[in-house]
């Protein structure tokens, strides 16, 4: 299964469309086999030292693909650039597990596309980055040429 993340995030463009995917697909992940979720939520999350290494590096790797969105978002402008990623990151999947937690320790239905596309809006309309009102479109077209010709220096 995270190699169909990781190759399904691959295969995006644009952080907003990136984290939307995962978002998505992580409460598809969590609703599909509730008995996975409230491992997640019950095991691993009460007690992480429990169970090693090993269920900290799957973690990692689970979630690398949402930091890497963000790093990129962030890089690209399409983010804003004083976000601290991993705190972000921790955000998305925290938010997702406590979204679904009531719903999924009471046997109750969710709506995943509707949850995944309230998630994911209220998570990129608070880290998108947005033009100040007084820029002028002169000065956001100047600073696209500068990181344009800085990523063809690279």
């Amino acid at each position: 299964r995270i190699e169909e993340v990781e190759t399904g995030v691959r295969q995006l463009h644009g952080a907003g469309n990136r984290l939307r995917f995962l978002v998505a697909r992580h409460l598809q992940t969590l609703t599909a086999d509730r008995g996975l979720c409230r491992l997640v939520i019950r095991e691993l999350r009460a007690d992480p030292g429990l169970h090693g290494q090993a269920v900290r590096e799957l973690n990692r790797r689970y979630t690398a693909p949402a930091l890497e969105a963000i790093e990129a978002g962030v890089r690209d402008g399409e983010l804003r650039g004083d976000l601290v990623p991993t705190l972000i990151r921790d955000l998305i999947y925290g938010g997702i597990e406590h979204a679904v937690w009531g719903p999924v320790a009471g046997g109750a239905p969710i709506d995943v596309p509707r949850l995944a596309e309230q998630l994911a809006d209220a998570v990129l309309t608070g880290v998108e980055a947005r033009p100040r009102p007084a820029e002028r479109a002169a000065d956001r077209l100047e600073r696209l040429l500068e990181r344009l010709e800085e990523r063809v220096a690279s």
